[in-house]
């Protein structure tokens, strides 16, 4: 597997490819998402493992800074906060990482 971290950036909806995972640590908890589609996951860790959801299908409606607008295009970026479609808003990210697959891409 290749990991490249996204400290300094914010990863879209359209540049995920599916079947890769995220790796998001927030102030309070690591989530793992797997890219099913563009909008589409299967979400481990965090308020779901809390709660005895995980793994749960969710999708996610963007990011936001905590208080207004919501970015529908960034699925993840430091400092904002993931706002899943399940209505759950994470605290603010501290890093990502994309797990990327590289057998996946050769084929």
């Amino acid at each position: 597997m290749e990991t490249r971290k996204a400290f300094d950036y914010e990863i879209k909806f359209h540049d995920l490819i599916r079947n890769e995972f995220l790796s998001i640590s927030t102030e309070n908890s690591v989530y793992l998402l797997e890219v099913l589609a563009e909008n589409d996951f299967i979400v481990r860790g965090g308020w779901f493992d809390k709660h005895g959801l995980s793994p749960c299908r969710v999708g996610i409606e963007g990011t936001t800074w905590g208080v207004g607008d919501v970015f529908t295009d960034i699925a993840a970026a430091a400092g904002m906060r993931i706002k899943f479609k399940n209505g759950i808003i994470t605290s603010p990210i501290k890093s990502v990482e994309r797990l990327i697959s590289l057998a996946w891409h050769q084929l």
